[in-house]
């Protein structure tokens, strides 16, 4: 039978690189990235929206007659 591992032990800057990447800056950059993707993918819609109506005829974002 072989003897047990020693306890791991983390340095202090391992820590706290962990305690920043899984803690509140980790959890803040998560939001951040979520908010831009959100807005991105909104400002596409958009954009998209805004050339169909223009190649419809419709700039002024009323809804078109088609069916």
């Amino acid at each position: 039978m072989r003897a047990p591992c020693p306890p791991l032990t983390r340095g202090p800057l391992e820590r706290l690189t962990a305690w920043l990447v899984s803690g509140p800056l980790g959890h803040l950059w998560s939001v951040v990235a979520d908010l831009v993707s959100y807005l991105l993918r909104r400002l596409a819609w958009n954009v998209r929206r805004r050339l169909t109506e223009r190649r419809l005829g419709r700039a002024d974002g009323a809804p078109s007659e088609r069916r």
